[in-house]
């Protein structure tokens, strides 16, 4: 604006006539301190006014009205709130009365209702935002929903996802932070950014603006921190750009739309069609397709509506188009894929085939390398001719039999022939722009509704694998997008998910992260599956594999059969392949892998765990059990005592047929040999628990001269106590276990024993003999090293692997597998669990929960017949007594049936012993669960005595669960003895104080020794025991 004289004498009569307005006399003007007043010149006041005002309308312009629905943020509306206001100056009064002009709706009617309560702004904004403020489960469905958007740059990506993860959990780790940000991540940078591990979020940033820098250098772009908003970017940018590897294209869920310019960003290559006919994959009485109306899709990060741009829409598509385009290539209608991001033309070798063709000249060019550092290998140069409607145009291509689509027009011949690709028009323009063809095309299907079958109960905190019902028989890599108002309405998690789909089947996971059961009936919409143009691989997580991996000469990356040597192009593939095609190898423990992970519910583990196991599958292979790779054994040290030599005993001849299977599969597997030794022992049948025939020998007589071998097993009880923390479970057993071990040659003789077809000899550890048992647990130690008592522990031949974690666990259980492997050991299959929430070991089955009998054990003692001599009754009362750590006052219960106990007692059963024997049936068939002591929590011990005897029990503090932190004592273990002759005569006060002192110094005293405990007692005149001096 040009200021003239006219304007300025303008300025200065207004300026005189307010200076003349002024009263000096008026006695308000004396009483106001002359400092106070501060002169403003009109004519410069009124220019940096007028430039305030409008600053401030426009930012007033940018505020949005709050209305409360689900979608606002009322944290970041305050914010934005906040921050116009400062930067209009605007004082705190006028804040709380500008606010209400931007309240609508629901809000609107929230500060009418509450405005006597609210006085001033910052009242204002702790009231709304206690109002409004989402719910924790919203919020971390939220954060989880928060995905790179397709145009999305990484840093407008991390600065949204940070604010949601900030606001789902304030306390949340660098490391937790860095995981959400990276699983959500374009998947064409996932790679990248978790191979140069981040340590901070500021780190992550970094690297991933940097891979994000070089992708797109790669791929011909300018880099910038925010991507032109008129380009829309293949949220698979690498994928395209290798479109020319040998794997297939899945489609992309997103239509470039965007004026080309002197040098285009490039477009995506040939999509593979997701095309097919519907009706021939419905299922018998299944619903209607179409059903999805009835719920709704994600939710916009854009426009935050509900089918937004940039969600899934249930609507049906329009129709997109491709990059390719269909005219004569040497006079044969070709399908030709126009790539602005292909720097050389290609061609098919098999499309070159069919056509009329100059002769093909070699090139000093042997390959191209790809954007995610594959090749191309090329096999020469050949000059073709393609039309575009009336205009001849020539390129020279390079021939390759690595190419899914016919032909590829690159760079050289779009520069030649100026051609732009308008998506506008969807056509192709040559030259002058006034020749032109039409791009081909895509073919979009309308997403297929996935519903529940059968209703479903999720308990309070608990994750379920579900199986829903989609209206298609078999489809790889498919989008499962959840139903959010099944979300909202039940509280739970439903995460986004890539599926493969089996017999009309898809299994999806819901969350239940609320105090509070939650039922899904059946048929109820779980969401709806819509064609991937990703691949599968990406739920791999990458440093699982490469944890796995380094552990075998065959890493899981090459995708590589290790029976056939058929190529495979992704990790479900091969899977699949060793699954359901791989039929060449002879001994190939495929199915018996596969049927140990089955259980698993989410595939992604499932084909993780089957890879990883399958990489020990000479662990699984039964045909032949061979030696272990170790020296030879000594186990039977006799001094210088002479042979011995018991005579065989009489069999029968079903036992004699037996004896001679036996030994036929013992000779096979070079177990034993010919023997000519002066010692022999007797071969004895007999029954196991399931009625089979067992064969045995009788090494009484050896074992009566041979010197033990002290070598201690382990204490059941410690190793119980060592699974604390434990959540996932697998429990190896190893086949034939001593028959896997070599005997030294000297002492082989030593363990001869005669079948009806002569004598024979162990070359290997058999079974029976006193120090086996030491042998082994020694050898069993040494193969594991520093892993015991850390991720695995092994009692003789049973081997149990624990862990906190699916990912750990796979870890762990590689690194068990691998020291089995480098000896040689093979494992009994049908004996053998993995990944499992809870096992059976040594008596015990074994959850994350804590400690419970074995079913098998229990039943079997419920079972017992009522006894009728004291043996049987001696035998009972062992059978309980294994578990009288679970049974409070065991002694006291078990007290009529001691007296069984002395050798030659005479039985006497009266009622008091029947009392004792129900009871104590009734006490196996609800044990307390024992929780696993932690020695970092304070204990409790609890102490009570009778005229009978003395019960302790040792408890320790324990939250709910991780989500409910609310704390409760449970038992670690339980402790009971009957009294001795001479403490029945003791008062009650002494009994209680004997109680106090067995307990602590005698039973406990291994769990409290330098902890911290309290000890509670009924009986309150011990107090005054502890307040007495004792000088």
């Amino acid at each position: 604006m040009v200021t003239t004289r006219a304007h300025y004498n303008h300025l200065f009569e207004q300026e005189a006539q307010r200076l003349a307005d002024i009263d000096f006399n008026s006695s308000y003007c004396l009483e106001v301190d002359i400092n106070s007043i501060v002169y403003h010149p009109v004519f410069l006041s009124t220019m940096e006014e007028q430039f305030m005002n409008t600053l401030a309308k426009e930012q007033m312009r940018t505020l949005v009205k709050f209305s409360g629905a689900d979608h606002e943020d009322v944290v970041k509306w305050l914010c934005d709130m906040d921050a116009v206001f400062d930067r209009a100056q605007l004082q705190m009064s006028n804040k709380y009365i500008a606010v209400q002009s931007y309240l609508t709706v629901t809000a609107e009617k929230w500060f009418r209702h509450n405005k006597s309560t609210i006085s001033d702004w910052p009242t204002f904004k702790l009231e709304i935002i206690k109002a409004y403020q989402p719910s924790l489960n919203q919020m971390l469905l939220k954060m989880e929903q928060r995905r790179q958007l397709p145009h999305e740059s990484v840093l407008e990506y991390y600065v949204d996802k940070r604010q949601l993860c900030s606001q789902a959990d304030p306390s949340m780790s660098s490391a937790m932070a860095i995981h959400h940000l990276t699983k959500d991540l374009k998947s064409t940078l996932i790679p990248h950014v978790i191979r140069r591990r981040p340590i901070t979020p500021s780190d992550f940033l970094v690297m991933a603006q940097e891979e994000e820098k070089i992708q797109l250098t790669l791929n011909g772009l300018s880099y910038d921190t925010k991507h032109p908003q008129n380009i829309d970017f293949n949220d698979d940018n690498s994928d395209d750009t290798i479109a020319i590897l040998k794997r297939p294209i899945h489609p992309s869920s997103h239509a470039s739309n965007y004026q080309p310019r002197t040098t285009p960003p490039p477009q995506p290559l040939m999509n593979s069609k997701f095309v097919y006919d519907r009706s021939a994959h419905l299922p018998p009485r299944y619903g209607s397709p179409n059903s999805l109306t009835s719920f709704t899709s994600r939710q916009c990060y854009e426009c935050h509506r509900f089918d937004g741009d940039t969600s899934w829409n249930t609507k049906k598509p329009s129709s997109l188009h491709s990059s390719s385009i269909k005219v004569p290539v040497n006079n044969l209608i070709t399908k030709v894929l126009v790539d602005t991001g292909a720097a050389l033309s290609l061609i098919q070798e098999q499309t070159l085939k069919r056509m009329k063709h100059s002769p093909m000249i070699s090139c000093s060019l042997k390959e191209v390398h790809t954007a995610n550092s594959g090749f191309i290998s090329l096999l020469g140069l050949v000059n073709l001719t393609v039309k575009i409607n009336h205009i001849m145009t020539t390129v020279d291509a390079y021939v390759t039999h690595d190419l899914v689509c016919p032909m590829i027009l690159g760079r050289d011949w779009i520069q030649k022939h100026h051609v732009n690709v308008d998506f506008s028009t969807n056509r192709i323009y040559i030259h002058d722009g006034n020749t032109s063809v039409p791009l081909l095309p895509v073919s979009c299907i309308e997403p297929l509704a996935m519903s529940l079958q059968n209703s479903i109960v999720i308990p309070p905190f608990h994750e379920k694998f579900i199986s829903g019902c989609v209206p298609i028989k078999s489809l790889q890599n498919v989008i499962f997008t959840p139903n959010l108002a099944l979300q909202r309405s039940k509280l739970v998690m439903i995460p986004h998910s890539v599926l493969h789909i089996r017999n009309y089947r898809g299994i999806i996971s819901i969350k239940n992260n609320t105090q509070l059961p939650k039922t899904i009936p059946r048929y109820t919409p779980l969401g709806f599956i819509s064609p991937s143009a990703e691949d599968f691989d990406m739920n791999v997580i990458p440093e699982l594999c490469a944890n796995v991996c380094h552990l075998s000469s065959h890493s899981l990356t090459s995708f590589s059969c290790i029976h056939c040597a058929v190529e495979c192009s992704s990790r479900s593939d091969l899977y699949e392949h060793m699954i359901d095609c791989c039929n060449r190898h002879v001994t190939c423990t495929t199915k018996t892998i596969n049927k140990l992970v089955e259980h698993i519910d989410n595939p992604v583990q499932r084909m993780t765990a089957y890879m990883m196991l399958h990489q020990y599958e000479r662990l699984f292979d039964d045909s032949c059990v061979k030696g272990i790779n170790c020296t030879p054994q000594y186990a039977i040290n006799t001094g210088s005592h002479a042979p011995l030599a018991v005579h065989p005993r009489r069999v029968s001849h079903m036992n004699r047929q037996i004896i001679n299977e036996e030994v036929k599969k013992m000779l096979h597997n070079e177990i034993i040999s010919p023997s000519n030794s002066a010692w022999a022992s007797p071969v004895v049948i007999v029954k196991k628990h399931d009625g089979s025939p067992r064969f045995c020998i009788d090494y009484r007589q050896l074992n009566s001269i041979t010197q033990k071998d002290v070598y201690p097993l382990p204490r059941i009880d410690d190793v119980l106590e060592r699974l604390n923390g434990s959540h996932i479970f697998s429990k190896l057993d190893l086949r034939s276990g001593y028959f896997q071990v070599p005997l030294v040659s000297d002492e082989r003789e030593k363990t001869a024993f005669i079948s009806p077809d002569g004598p024979w000899q162990f070359n290997r550890l058999p079974q029976g003999l006193k120090n086996s048992p030491s042998v082994f647990q020694r050898l069993m130690n040494q193969t594991f090293g520093s892993l015991r008592w850390d991720i695995c522990l092994a009692y003789l031949d049973d081997i149990v692997v624990y862990s906190c974690s699916f990912d750990q666990h796979l870890i762990d259980l590689s690194k068990v597998c691998q020291a089995l492997n480098n000896s040689n050991f093979k494992l009994n299959n049908n004996k053998c669990s993995f990944f499992q929430n809870d096992i059976s070991f040594l008596g015990h089955k074994i959850s994350a929960a804590g400690c419970l009998p074995n079913d098998d054990n229990v039943r079997a003692i419920i079972q017992f017949p009522t006894p009728t001599s004291s043996k049987a009754a001696h035998s009972f009362l062992q059978m309980v007594g294994f578990y009288r750590k679970f049974i409070p006052r065991f002694a006291q219960i078990s007290s009529p049936l001691n007296k069984f106990s002395t050798k030659g007692y005479p039985f006497i059963w009266t009622d008091s012993e029947q009392s004792s024997f129900d009871q104590l049936k009734i006490m196996i068939t609800s044990p307390a669960v024992l929780i696993f002591p932690d020695p970092g929590k304070p204990y409790i011990i609890r102490t009570d005595a009778s005229g009978v005897g003395i019960g302790v029990v040792l408890l320790q503090e324990q939250t709910v669960n991780r989500y409910n932190t609310t704390s409760i004592y449970k038992p670690v273990t339980f402790a009971s003895r009957t009294l001795k002759p001479a403490e029945t005569r003791y008062s009650t006060i002494e009994l209680e104080a004997l109680a106090i002192w067995w307990s602590v110094t005698q039973k406990f005293h291994s769990y409290i020794e330098g902890q911290q405990f309290t000890v509670e007692t009924d009986h309150k005149p011990l107090l005054s025991l502890m307040e007495k001096n004792i000088s």
